[in-house]
């Protein structure tokens, strides 16, 4: 199980975002103790970045490995 500063360090790395808790899913940490990716907040930032990213048929995990590689998609999907 990943800790905070864990989660938070490793989503800075991935995504190049100043505040990486902001993607982490709180209702669930605060329920369970288990840090995972508040996938709502995760959307936001990739919409902002790269549009509306399924209009070309794209997933999330599409787009996320392509502009930030697969380790960032494994992570991503192993913490939701």
């Amino acid at each position: 199980m990943m800790d905070l500063p864990q989660f938070d360090k490793r989503i800075m790395g991935y995504f190049h975002v100043k505040n990486g808790r902001k993607y982490v899913d709180h209702v669930l940490w605060m329920a369970t103790r288990n840090v995972t990716v508040d996938v709502m907040a995760l959307d936001e930032l990739l919409h902002e970045r790269h549009g509306d990213y399924e209009d070309d048929g794209s997933s999330m995990a599409d787009i996320i490995t392509k502009e930030y590689g697969e380790e960032a998609c494994d992570f991503v999907q192993n913490n939701i």
